[in-house]
């Protein structure tokens, strides 16, 4: 550097102010989605930033945001050689790594991250932490670690975010969401312990994928927990599984969404049924819902409803409830033709409601 040049380089603290000025309108445009412009302003400033290792994150991730990733890559290594102890500087590294699915080079540079994370509680926000242990979570099950994977993938999921079904499934890992399943069938096996030996074991993930493939949809991730936990019961109780309705199999599920095709008013509607009162009524996981409602709710429909009704949001919401009806006083046990059978409402056999009267009448458990 000349004389000239030193006597006419800006004051440090004239630098911080610009770098933080630029940051900020960055992160602006950045909001906007002017990903150009948001990378723009920062590179402009990068002679004063390459020494500021904070600057060198955001100039990475506006990089990386726009498609840059060996510039984001360098930004990030220049930071961490700064200052080893920045904890987003590994993260997002090992989020380039991710991305062109180097999972152990990854896994290390997420590895720092999460144990910068740890040894300062409180210093880094959810968002970040989130991003950090899902990173090296996901990272793990990539390289074979699927156990120790996952157990990082839930820490992350504490921190208020979801991990991404499609980000689970890449690393070989199951979206399977069966716990409300489960602790639905532990309340009701506690008052009707015979139901469980009417239980189907659970079906293959490849049978769940020829299902997805000739239904063209994808199954929500509860509907595919349950199926892989258990395929349905067997008929042979007077009482089906979901409170008197049978539980069908997946392949009677299929026979029935065939069979529904061939009818006009069904005709085209993506419509699961996985519950039946074996007289033509169904519940079923909706997977073509209107204009008001969403993928994945629950409705009964059939040959006694006149009006489709959305009986619970999801899957595991309907499970919720039922566990709550289970627990209830509108829960009791009536015995027909020699058999116990579930009663909604009254202990009366002849009164007790039908379960998809009950779970619309205003005075079911909610």
């Amino acid at each position: 550097m000349g004389l000239f040049d030193f006597l006419n380089k800006p004051s440090p603290q004239v630098m911080r102010d610009a770098l933080n000025e630029a940051v900020k309108k960055s992160q602006e445009y950045a909001r906007n989605g002017d990903r150009e412009n948001a990378l723009k302003v920062l590179v402009e400033h990068k002679d004063w930033g390459w020494n500021a290792p904070n600057y060198l994150v955001f100039l990475g991730d506006a990089y990386f945001n726009a498609g840059y990733a060996a510039e984001a890559m360098e930004c990030y290594k220049r930071s961490i050689e700064l200052k080893a102890d920045n904890a987003i500087a590994h993260t997002n590294l090992g989020r380039i790594y991710f991305k062109e699915r180097d999972y152990a080079k990854a896994a290390q540079a997420f590895r720092q991250g999460v144990y910068l994370m740890e040894a300062a509680p409180g210093k880094y926000n959810k968002l970040d932490c989130f991003v950090a242990f899902e990173g090296y979570g996901l990272c793990l099950a990539g390289i074979g670690q699927k156990a120790e994977g996952e157990k990082y993938i839930k820490k992350a999921e504490s921190f208020g975010y979801r991990v991404n079904d499609s980000l689970k499934q890449m690393v070989g890992l199951s979206v399977a969401d069966a716990g409300k399943w489960n602790a639905f069938k532990e309340a009701l096996f506690s008052k009707m312990p015979f139901l469980r030996e009417t239980l189907r074991a659970g079906v293959s993930e490849d049978s769940i994928k020829a299902a997805e493939a000739e239904i063209g949809a994808a199954f929500p991730s509860e509907l595919k927990g349950l199926y892989l936990t258990n395929d349905g019961d067997n008929n042979e109780a007077l009482c089906g599984m979901m409170l008197g309705f049978r539980f069908l199999s997946l392949q009677a599920m299929l026979t029935e969404w065939r069979s529904m095709k061939a009818i006009a008013e069904y005709a085209g509607k993506r419509w699961l049924p996985f519950g039946s009162d074996n007289g033509g009524n169904f519940i079923a996981v909706s997977l073509d819902p209107d204009n008001s409602g969403k993928t994945g709710q629950v409705i009964n429909f059939g040959r006694d409803e006149r009006v489709v009704t959305v009986i619970a949001d999801s899957l595991g919401a309907l499970f919720e409830r039922f566990t709550r009806i289970v627990n209830s006083r509108d829960f009791y046990i009536g015995e027909y033709d020699g058999e116990d059978v579930i009663l909604l409402g009254t202990d009366d056999v002849d009164e007790g409601s039908y379960l998809t009267d009950y779970l619309k009448s205003e005075n079911s458990v909610k």
